[in-house]
């Protein structure tokens, strides 16, 4: 990813912020939520931030997901005004999705459109579907290493067309 936004000419710097078991409610391994991120990750200097996910919200409410989403993109755009969010709903490992996973990123969609933000639906999109399900891992949840250079590869276009904005 890194290589193909540079070689398109952006100068870049990535500050991932991958936080196991985290989501917008959900709170993660290191004690933190994507809204905790927002505060340390994002700058002024922030051209985009991406949120991905989060299947670890499947079981929480959706009026408290709901919430905490917002407040993770108002939080980035107090930060940096001028900010550009990308929201890439929580993905499946394979077709059989379940129906709260839909309503969970029917609900981001809404959310990100309030914002102007670009959405990508992986449920719809199938990221994992089919001959793509191989690069879930053994422990079926976590993409394998070739998984998470082919979500790279599915991401890079969204950055470029958000930089290019």
């Amino acid at each position: 990813m890194d290589r193909a936004i540079r070689s398109a000419g952006y100068t870049v710097f990535f500050q991932v912020a991958g936080l196991g078991g985290a989501g917008y409610e959900a709170i993660g391994t290191g004690g933190r939520t994507f809204v905790d991120a927002v505060a340390t990750e994002v700058t002024d200097q922030s051209d985009v931030v991406m949120f991905v996910g989060s299947r670890n919200e499947i079981d929480l409410e959706l009026d408290k997901v709901e919430a905490a989403a917002r407040n993770a993109y108002d939080a980035a755009r107090r930060v940096s005004p001028s900010i550009e969010i990308v929201v890439v709903g929580a993905p499946w490992v394979n077709e059989s999705v379940p129906p709260r996973a839909v309503e969970l990123n029917s609900m981001l969609a809404r959310v990100a459109a309030e914002f102007g933000a670009e959405f990508v639906d992986p449920l719809e999109d199938g990221w994992f579907f089919g001959p793509f399900a191989e690069l879930i891992g053994a422990d079926q949840v976590h993409p394998t290493d070739e998984g998470h250079a082919y979500m790279a590869e599915l991401m890079t276009p969204l950055l470029l067309s958000r930089l290019a904005s």
